[in-house]
């Protein structure tokens, strides 16, 4: 049964129609205007940002410097802490979440239609890509700026990498991080913690649903001991992931045959070093030696940014065999304070009677006390009662040359053209007049 309207009732129904029509498309351009005004804002902003990162050369130079003078100040720990930090909350395995987040709000800003496969795709490669290029500006960049740095940073990836592999057995590179790290440069205390970790959560009785059931508490469980583990090793003070790391790469034995410190093949500059040490000490025993490493403390060094900065100091000591460092359960609150907060490693792990510490601010630790515990004849029968001798090498500054051969940028004096040296004088003020024969109708002086 159709009902029959009135005229007049089918035109107020047009008319509401028209009037929703016109109300809907009033929505749809004021949000296509809002779009357009964002994009235009963000487009705006851009442009500004360029621009003043063009003609505010200045500015943004003054502020880099700030900002590099600040961070180069910085220990490495704090360093490598940061940096780990930034990468496993901001670019880490568990914040995808995060990443959705921010990336849909980007997404969103710019105008763009809500589309869950887009960010999918830009969650699972934009922290990726972000990830490798962090990764190649640490070993490319602060490899050259800071190799004690990323000794440290790359030493505590592979402990939290294989903690972290120890919950996937089955994976073939969990054998190979296995077979080559947790044996060789771990130690054994991570060994044995790597084993439990194995042990625990590799049981081949359980069920696939116990697995499931269990496999989030695993996951917590072990980033759990890999974030502790991580903060142990880059903060406790019986090792040092630092100078002289050019050293240990590149000479077996810090002492050459001649008696000549392998310091010196880097640092060419002559300066005293002091060494103060008990002349007898008994068996078994915890002692002091005090390294003294004087320089004016006006002097100021070129920084790897060209910037002017305080010098770094650092000490190798060889020490007679059966000599080491004081474990850190025996070294008394008195000794500890004149310690600081410095770390000591040894050159190589099977020459524990050799010590190295450094680069460290210069400014506060030009004086360095070394922890020593004398071995005990009674113990160890290779060790008699003599007197034996002890070799110490110290520098400040950064060296004028890499082990390569190569030259740094400390203390390197160019000339500004090529030619002939033909005369160089000695002023009465000091410094010296150089002249350079650049062809026969031009002589360039030089005051130096």
């Amino acid at each position: 049964m159709i009902k029959e309207y009135s005229e007049t009732h089918l035109q107020n129904l047009r008319i509401g129609i028209h009037k929703e029509t016109i109300q809907l498309i009033k929505i749809h351009n004021e949000g296509r205007i809002h779009t357009i005004l964002h994009f235009s804002t963000n487009i705006i902003c851009f442009i500004i940002l360029s621009g003043y990162s063009i003609l505010g050369n200045k500015e943004l130079v003054i502020l880099n410097s700030w900002a590099q003078e600040f961070l180069y100040n910085l220990s490495d720990t704090i360093k490598a802490f940061s940096l780990l930090l930034l990468t496993d909350l901001c670019i880490g395995f568990h914040s995808p979440h995060g990443w959705e987040l921010m990336i849909g709000f980007v997404y969103k800003d710019f105008g763009f239609v809500h589309n869950d496969q887009i960010i999918s795709g830009l969650v699972s490669t934009f922290p990726v890509i972000l990830d490798t290029i962090l990764k190649y500006w640490i070993f490319r960049y602060l490899n050259r700026v800071s190799p004690s740095l990323v000794l440290c940073i790359s030493k505590t990836l592979k402990i939290v990498l294989t903690l972290y592999l120890s919950t996937h057995p089955g994976d073939s590179s969990y054998i190979l991080i296995q077979s080559n790290y947790s044996k060789s440069w771990i130690g054994n205390s991570i060994s044995d913690l790597h084993q439990f970790i194995v042990e625990i959560f590799g049981i081949n009785g359980w069920t696939m649903q116990t697995r499931n059931t269990f496999s989030w508490i695993k996951e917590q469980i072990t980033r759990s001991i890999s974030v502790s583990l991580m903060i142990y090793i880059i903060t406790r003070t019986s090792t040092s992931n630092a100078y002289p790391i050019f050293a240990q790469r590149g000479y077996e034995n810090p002492r050459e045959a001649t008696g000549r410190i392998v310091c010196a093949n880097c640092h060419l500059a002559n300066k005293p070093v002091d060494i103060e040490v008990p002349q007898t000490v008994l068996p078994d025993t915890v002692f002091e030696a005090v390294i003294r490493i004087p320089y004016d403390m006006q002097l100021k060094q070129v920084l790897a940014n060209g910037k002017k900065g305080g010098l770094n100091v650092g000490a190798v000591l060889i020490l007679p065999e059966g000599f080491e460092l004081a474990p850190s359960d025996r070294i008394s609150p008195e000794i500890r304070e004149k310690m600081g907060n410095l770390s000591f490693q040894s050159y190589r792990p099977n020459q524990k009677n050799i010590l190295v510490i450094g680069p460290v601010p210069g400014q506060k630790y030009s004086e360095i006390t070394f922890p020593i515990l004398s071995p005990d004849p009674a113990t160890k029968k290779e060790i008699h009662f003599l007197k034996y001798p002890i070799y110490v090498g110290g520098n400040r500054g950064r060296g004028q040359i890499y082990p390569d051969g190569s030259k740094s940028n400390n203390t390197v004096y160019n000339a500004t053209a090529s030619g002939i040296v033909s005369k160089i004088l000695r002023k009465e003020k000091g410094g010296y007049e150089i002249t350079i024969v650049i062809s026969q109708l031009m002589i360039l002086h030089l005051a130096t």
